[in-house]
């Protein structure tokens, strides 16, 4: 299905539906910044984290660009 989300859409630049998580953004001046989290445990309040992608799009620019 991920795979498919992207064919069909060109702009899509990051799919993952299999795990559960959150992202952060970050807006400067210079950049817009994003990233994605998986937790390991969505039950488990201690679970812990990984970073699954991120990426940024330069101030005066339309190109996301992997980070």
């Amino acid at each position: 299905m991920e795979e498919a989300i992207g064919a069909l859409n060109p702009h899509v630049r990051f799919v993952n539906l299999d795990d559960h998580g959150y992202s952060v953004v970050e807006l400067t001046p210079s950049e817009a910044r994003w990233e994605w989290h998986a937790i390991s445990d969505r039950r488990d309040p201690d679970a812990s984290s990984r970073l699954l992608a991120a990426r940024r799009v330069r101030s005066g620019s339309a190109r996301v660009l992997p980070v």
